[in-house]
């Protein structure tokens, strides 16, 4: 393993196309920019290990029946296709929220509770 130090604002180069920039520090937090191909997936740690326990999973999927398999497949596309995405101030986070979980429940208790004493 190779270990450096860097300031903030100064760069890593990897091979040809990937460049790290130290950001900024804090405390024992490092921020980091990676710029790096499309091609090339940048994972967290954490997520490197949640993904690789995900994989096993899939192969219990494959003893699926394939017609079983196909409806699993469309209704996931769909699902895909149906997210928006929409940037909400935080401020009115309590009161947007709530219509977001839909269903009934103490997360959504708590922030119709939160909307309505304007904490």
């Amino acid at each position: 393993m190779l270990v450096l130090t860097r300031k903030p604002q100064e760069k890593i180069r990897i091979g040809d196309g990937i460049t790290i920039t130290v950001i900024k520090t804090k405390g024992s937090g490092v921020r980091l920019g990676i710029e790096a191909p499309a091609d090339v997936p940048v994972l967290r740690g954490e997520l490197l290990a949640a993904r690789d326990s995900f994989v096993g999973t899939e192969t219990d999927e494959a003893s699926v029946p394939p017609a079983a398999a196909n409806q699993a497949a469309t209704n996931q596309a769909k699902s895909d296709s149906e997210v928006q995405f929409t940037r909400v101030k935080r401020s009115r986070v309590p009161s947007v929220l709530p219509n977001l979980l839909g269903e009934p429940g103490p997360l959504r208790a708590m922030m119709a509770g939160r909307a309505t004493t304007g904490a």
